[in-house]
């Protein structure tokens, strides 16, 4: 009887040590959570832009400050009559009529006077687009006194974009 107790001991004793490894041998094992990594420097420089995206109001009674001082400049050239000008970003959308000219002509040498003048007017100008064309100028005109009354720029885009590109056609180089 005391080999049976043995074996029973012995026999137990065996299937309490299968249990356990069966037990810790299918829990499983903890690693350590991967430490966070700093996030990687940007190499990228974002784009450089031609001229700053316009939001509607905003600084509009600057633009429209700055409009009207290059206008009053550009109307005191002795060859100038009238001036309107439309700033967009970096770029001056400016009609004048001509002294003594009613084709809308307008010489390299006065348009280069007038582009003098806008830039020396206000130094954040690098374009200036110029029209004697008799309709340019009331449509640059009308723009101006819309924007002066509270209209945003935003809403001439597409307008202006039509008038510079008539202004200064593309030129073809096939």
């Amino acid at each position: 009887m005391k080999k049976d107790i043995r074996y029973g001991s012995i026999a137990l004793l065996i299937c309490l040590l299968i249990l356990a490894f069966a037990v810790v041998g299918c829990t499983p094992t903890r690693r350590p959570a991967p430490t966070p990594q700093p996030p990687a420097p940007r190499t990228a420089t974002p784009p450089k832009t031609i001229t700053p995206p316009t939001t509607p109001n905003t600084n509009a009674n600057d633009m429209i400050a700055r409009s009207q001082r290059i206008a009053d400049q550009v109307a005191a050239m002795p060859e100038v009559e009238k001036a309107a000008v439309v700033i967009t970003g970096n770029t001056a959308l400016v009609g004048v009529t001509i002294e003594g000219t009613t084709e809308g002509k307008l010489s390299d040498q006065v348009k280069k006077n007038i582009e003098t003048t806008v830039k020396a007017a206000d130094k954040a100008i690098d374009n200036v687009v110029v029209t004697a064309d008799p309709d340019l100028f009331d449509r640059i005109r009308i723009m101006m006194s819309d924007i002066a009354k509270g209209k945003p720029l935003s809403g001439f885009a597409k307008e202006i974009n039509e008038m510079i590109n008539r202004i200064t056609p593309k030129v073809n180089t096939q």
